[in-house]
């Protein structure tokens, strides 16, 4: 349950205005369990700290294309520009943040507690309908989407027809 005043909804944690301003950029068929998700994480004192949810082709394609080479971070993505759904709002990357400092798969997955915290939050994405892809070749810890039972082509090609793309909104 998400309480009326949602600036600070545990006396631990805020919600950061950065986040939810991030999950807003969601496709608007999925704003409102993201945030409902977000807001009962940290009502939970789970540190929750939305890294990205809509980027654009050109932010796709320099992650595509540095993101292997930029120390610590790894592969940031497997996707091409155009193929994230990412790129249509459908997607969202955490992570956790405490006292300034993100917190990663990698290492909360050494910590018994955050590793429950994340697996808990996955699971209620899960629940929701969403997809984490903890059984997919490319599993991406911390990433969870929903295509809303298109395909990533469907998207694409309805984007590059425009049939049903709104700039700024993604499809509605």
């Amino acid at each position: 349950m998400v309480r009326e005043d949602k600036t600070r909804i545990s006396k631990f944690l805020k919600v950061e205005p950065e986040c939810v301003n991030k999950l807003n950029q969601l496709n608007p068929a999925l704003v409102s369990t993201a945030l409902d998700i977000y807001y009962r994480a940290r009502q939970a004192c789970i540190p929750m700290h939305i890294m990205w949810t809509r980027r654009t082709e050109e932010e796709q394609r320099i992650l595509y294309q540095f993101g292997r080479t930029i120390p610590p971070m790894g592969i940031i993505t497997t996707r091409k520009p155009g193929f994230s759904p990412h790129n249509y709002g459908l997607a969202i990357d955490f992570c956790f943040k405490k006292k300034d400092k993100l917190i990663t798969y990698e290492q909360a997955y050494k910590r018994r507690m955050y590793k429950e915290w994340w697996m808990a939050i996955v699971k209620e994405f899960m629940n929701a309908g969403w997809n984490a892809g903890m059984y997919d070749r490319e599993f991406q810890p911390g990433h969870v989407e929903n295509l809303l039972g298109k395909s990533i082509v469907e998207h694409r090609n309805a984007a590059q027809s425009k049939k049903t793309y709104i700039e700024g909104f993604g499809f509605v």
